[in-house]
């Protein structure tokens, strides 16, 4: 045969099955949440506070290295004394929330601690709030899994299959001969007599 008679095979690529990583493979999911964190730009007002944070605590540093006192006997306005224990309670928060072992998850709690929860007084239930923010992805990721699980047909011979319940309201054929002549029951009746 010449060149030209000939017929080429053609290639057909095969279906290969979608891989679906494993479980090691998949990244972190609070070390996502820690990296998307990291990389959001701040905004403005929010940028504009902390100087303002910021610039109060050098004020404040300056005027202990010039000797400038605060007067003990002024009085304590509600709203300071407020901000006052909020802060307390934050930093209490904050140094649980240092006792983490895991450092995405203390990162990802700090952030949680000082941008989202916002202080009920108790530092620890203001902890515990953030790291159930912190973990929530990480049990809904743990929750969609189980949901996928499937499970197992459990299949076993006759002579150990346990007997199958019958519904309360399915009738044996001794009950439905009950319900014609002479008894004259009704179904009602027939299950109502039924040993529990």
């Amino acid at each position: 045969m010449d060149e030209n008679n000939q017929v080429e095979n053609p290639v057909v690529p095969t279906a290969t099955p979608e891989e679906t990583p494993a479980p090691s493979q998949t990244p972190d999911p609070i070390a996502v949440e820690v990296q998307k964190i990291e990389t959001k730009k701040r905004p403005k007002a929010e940028v504009l506070k902390y100087n303002i944070e910021r610039l109060q605590k050098e004020l404040e540093e300056e005027n202990a290295k010039n000797g400038v006192v605060e007067d003990d006997s002024v009085p304590v306005t509600r709203a300071e004394l407020k901000s006052f224990l909020a802060e307390k309670t934050q930093e209490s928060a904050l140094e649980l929330a240092q006792g983490l072992v895991d450092e995405n998850e203390r990162k990802l709690t700090i952030h949680h601690l000082q941008n989202t929860i916002r202080s009920t007084g108790d530092a620890e239930k203001d902890f515990a709030l953030a790291l159930s923010l912190t973990n929530a992805v990480k049990n809904g990721q743990l929750a969609q899994e189980s949901a996928r699980a499937v499970r197992p047909r459990t299949v076993a011979s006759a002579p150990s299959a346990p007997p199958k319940e019958k519904s309360n309201e399915e009738l044996t054929s001794d009950e439905q001969k009950m319900m014609g002549p002479p008894f004259n029951l009704s179904k009602e009746q027939i299950l109502a007599a039924r040993p529990k």
